[in-house]
């Protein structure tokens, strides 16, 4: 019996070992550059890379990472980004996500640590090297009104798609932020205004989402993303080539 209990213990180890992957993430911020000098009522786009140094590839719709953006330490929930790969993503490969249209208000004149740091957030990944896991710039905002609120709250405003790749001609990301529930539809339009297909139509409340666009269903040429709320709308162009 004993024998028994050792051999299903030894056996499930191995079934963990095996399942158990190693991959360093790394991020490097692009966007805002350290040192830049963005004015308080301003709006900034923000860009990082992430990168999978391996070994091991993240699996396709398992491994999960989550991506927190700090202002000086303060994580912004609206720019918490928890996603998973819709296709495996091996060692070697990265991929970037941009943040368009950003503006923070309640923040006074003066310097700014924004950072993006990612987590593991899987038992079954092992990140050799977490030293590697954050990357920021230090952005200098300056009071071109006068006047300063010290207020220390942040509000971001993120609202017009972010797109990537683009051009694409595989499977597109696309990526916007809500500081304030509302009903909300992204759809896709062709040159001469036709809807071509509906993204989201849904209500949602403030975060950071993730859509994914299959542009093998599309035909080349240049398309636009709107999103809609009920208050505006804004849009981006998105290029498939075949």
């Amino acid at each position: 019996m004993k024998k028994s209990i050792l051999l299903l213990a030894l056996f499930a180890s191995a079934i963990f070992a095996k399942a158990q992957t190693t991959t360093d993430l790394s991020l490097k911020m692009k966007s805002p550059t350290d040192g830049q000098i963005v004015k308080l009522t301003n709006t900034f786009n923000l860009s990082y890379t992430l990168k999978n140094n391996g070994p091991d590839k993240w699996a396709n719709g398992v491994d999960i990472i989550k991506i927190d953006i700090t202002f000086n330490g303060n994580a912004i929930p609206s720019l918490v980004n928890q996603f998973k790969f819709n296709k495996d993503f091996i060692a070697g490969d990265s991929i970037t996500f941009n943040l368009n249209n950003l503006k923070i208000s309640g923040q006074a004149a003066g310097t700014l640590a924004i950072c993006a740091v990612g987590v593991v957030n899987m038992p079954t990944v092992t990140d050799p090297d977490m030293t590697n896991n954050s990357s920021c710039s230090n952005v200098e905002f300056v009071d071109n009104a006068g006047i300063s609120d010290n207020s220390g709250t942040f509000d971001v405003d993120f609202v017009k798609p972010a797109i990537y790749p683009n051009p694409s001609n595989g499977i597109t990301a696309l990526s916007y932020g809500l500081s304030a529930s509302t009903n909300i539809n992204v759809s896709i339009y062709d040159m001469n205004g036709k809807l071509v297909k509906e993204v989201v139509n849904e209500k949602q409340i403030p975060g950071n989402y993730i859509s994914y666009i299959d542009a093998t269903e599309l035909n080349s040429g240049v398309y636009f993303v709107t999103l809609r709320t009920d208050e505006f709308s804004r849009s981006s162009k998105l290029v498939i080539t075949k």
